[in-house]
């Protein structure tokens, strides 16, 4: 693909994602990245994976669309003007559809249900002591959850 047309695809996604023209800086960063969003897209079986991310799949904070199906709350796209050199004519949108849901991975599932006890490591390392002492000496290690660990030592 040439930088030509991923400038195209940018100019049309920035355009219907954030309803302004890409800058200097939106070319600097997205047209060397665009050879491992394609590969990324591959490997996945993800096949619109680059220009998603482009229209805000998966972003946060500043970078969340204001316009489209990664917007929120999701909105209809902006439109997009023609490309600069273009003769004008009619603009043609996708329709806003929900986002693809990724399934999971097992490191996903990991840190998911780490999120879900973050915080609450010293009541679990609290709870595994109250079960093994007054029998266990040593140190307990939770697996997957940091350097979650207890050192036990039998009551007197």
């Amino acid at each position: 693909m040439t930088e030509d047309a991923i400038r195209r695809i940018l100019w049309r996604c920035i355009w219907m994602s954030r309803g302004e023209a890409p800058v200097d800086a939106d070319y600097a960063y997205w047209v060397p990245m665009w050879p491992g969003l394609v590969a990324r897209g591959v490997e996945i079986g993800h096949p619109n994976y680059g220009e998603d991310r482009v229209l805000g799949w998966q972003a946060g904070g500043a970078d969340v669309a204001r316009f489209g199906a990664y917007a929120d709350p999701p909105t209809a796209y902006h439109l997009v003007p023609p490309y600069p050199g273009d003769d004008s004519g009619p603009v043609i949108l996708p329709p806003v559809v929900a986002p693809p849901i990724p399934l999971p991975t097992p490191v996903d599932v990991l840190l998911e249900a780490y999120k879900r006890i973050e915080g609450k490591l010293d009541a679990v390392l609290a709870a595994i002591a109250a079960v093994k002492a007054p029998t266990y000496e040593g140190t307990v290690q939770v697996p997957y959850l940091g350097t979650g660990k207890v050192t036990l030592t039998p009551k007197a």
